[in-house]
């Protein structure tokens, strides 16, 4: 076997999109299982490890295809438009070779091994903290949302590094990469959307974590990653946002491209009660609905790829020449990016409305759709009016009112 893995030497973006866009009747077929387990089923695992999924932006040098970010989402909004929550563990998975990439050579070793095969959720939100140690940090908190965390060979979290002054503000914030045997999973996850997602808590107690496992997103605002010395490509030296954004901007456009397949499947064969003989495809009303979602739908999508291309341009521009992404322009990606999702949303609410009442019930796919957009709206990076705001204060030259620094 060869070292980091086998890839296929010979695929393209563009045949692994087809392989994404195959695995879509697979994916609907398991939907109520990925639901009913609250996660993503083995076989799928299985499915998306064998199609190389994982790797999709996963640098050469550790046995990845190292494609780009349009590359990226458009297999995610394939794989979401089959399952919302296999989308949703996907992306939040399969991007995060790209994180993956800013650490020391040390940790990138490490956490390739021998055969390139890494899976990890990140959870940004810093509810541990890291006390600094001899050679390292110790590590203690609960952290929330570990999406994916049954398939996970690893865990990212963010921790603070407690300041001088006991409440005041911290020395430092680390993303802190540790293994899946390091960490204890609650599980409590049962929510109304996105069910088959697995996002578990994660739980640490006293835990030695490397210098080199450890990255400051304060030093990320001062210069580039320390994993920048190992990789040519100048999309692993750009800034993390605008991914973090497309990522979840991609399921969310999957999971309306979803809803208006059972949209059309559905009103093939509902027949209202108040109009005896009528199918719902024969009705004015339902194909208006129809043409509005898909002319909607169209342009997010468009507008995710528009900024996912945008990126990957202003990239390989800029870090050459040991630039960045200025705090605008992500702001302005970010806020386009989270406007795909409200219009996805936008899409979806329609559609269930337009299905009838029995869509509904248990198992109908529309209400599955409905359920987890709603569910991935509430994340906290899809706050509209914080990112307006934030994006509107930058535009006047003034200060936002919230930034996370390094990304």
């Amino acid at each position: 076997m060869a070292r980091y893995g086998r890839i296929d030497e010979d695929l393209t973006p563009d045949g692994m999109i087809q392989r994404a866009r195959d695995m879509v009747p697979n994916l609907r077929a398991r939907a109520e299982e990925c639901e009913r387990l609250r996660r993503v089923p083995d076989e799928t695992v299985a499915q998306f490890l064998e199609a190389g999924f994982f790797r999709i932006v996963q640098p050469k040098k550790f046995g990845g295809y190292e494609f780009d970010l349009p590359t990226m989402v458009r297999c995610m909004v394939e794989i979401s438009r089959g399952c919302g929550s296999s989308g949703w563990v996907l992306s939040l998975t399969a991007a995060h070779t790209w994180w993956a990439a800013q650490y020391e050579p040390e940790a990138q070793e490490e956490l390739y091994a021998d055969d390139g095969d890494l899976r990890f959720p990140l959870i940004f939100a810093p509810t541990g903290t890291a006390t600094p140690v001899d050679g390292g940090f110790e590590l203690n908190g609960s952290w929330n949302y570990a999406s994916g965390c049954d398939l996970s060979n690893w865990l990212a979290v963010n921790a603070i590094v407690p300041g001088p002054d006991s409440g005041g503000p911290p020395a430092d914030l680390l993303v802190c990469v540790i293994r899946d045997r390091d960490y204890q999973v609650v599980d409590n996850w049962h929510v109304m959307g996105l069910r088959g997602t697995g996002s578990k808590q994660a739980n640490v107690q006293s835990l030695f974590v490397p210098t080199s496992r450890a990255l400051s997103l304060f030093d990320l605002d001062r210069g580039p990653s320390p994993g920048r010395v190992l990789h040519d490509n100048p999309f692993f030296g750009g800034p993390a946002s605008p991914i973090f954004y497309a990522e979840i901007a991609a399921v969310a456009v999957g999971i309306a491209r979803g809803a208006i397949d059972a949209f059309v499947d559905r009103a093939r064969t509902k027949t209202s009660a108040f109009k005896p003989g009528v199918k719902l495809f024969e009705t004015p009303a339902a194909q208006r609905r129809l043409a509005a979602a898909v002319a909607e739908l169209d342009t997010a999508e468009a507008m995710l790829l528009q900024e996912a291309r945008s990126y990957m341009d202003l990239v390989a521009e800029r870090v050459p020449m040991g630039q960045t992404l200025t705090l605008e322009e992500r702001a302005r990606m970010q806020l386009q990016l989270q406007h795909c999702v409200e219009m996805s949303a936008s899409v979806v609410d329609g559609l269930f409305i337009a299905g009838g009442s029995s869509a509904i019930n248990e198992g109908e796919p529309l209400q599955r759709c409905f359920r987890d957009i709603s569910a991935l709206r509430t994340h906290y990076l899809m706050d509209g009016d914080r990112l307006r705001e934030n994006w509107g204060r930058l535009a006047f030259d003034l200060e936002p009112l919230s930034r996370t620094p390094g990304v």
